[in-house]
């Protein structure tokens, strides 16, 4: 999966579940990114379609630099490493 199918599969994923709930705020999206170019893009995908996200206070490895280890979360879409 590229990283651009997992921002559409969000975005899907938004928009299913705010016509379920009635209301986009009902919807807390969190995401990490490892890298710093990605990450940024992400942030810009994400504003230009007026989804509020938390994507962390910078890219980081989710693996070496977990940002989000207090919560819990309800549904995890991941995209595999590819080398």
């Amino acid at each position: 999966m590229t990283r651009a199918v997992v921002l559409a599969e969000c975005l899907f994923r938004v928009n299913h579940l705010s016509g379920l709930t009635g209301n986009r705020n009902d919807i807390s999206i969190y995401g990490q990114e490892s890298s710093f170019t990605t990450w940024r893009l992400a942030a810009m995908n994400l504003a230009i379609r007026g989804v509020t996200a938390n994507l962390g206070e910078t890219n980081a490895d989710t693996f070496a630099r977990d940002q989000f280890t207090d919560l819990k979360f309800d549904f995890i879409l991941a995209n595999p490493h590819s080398m």
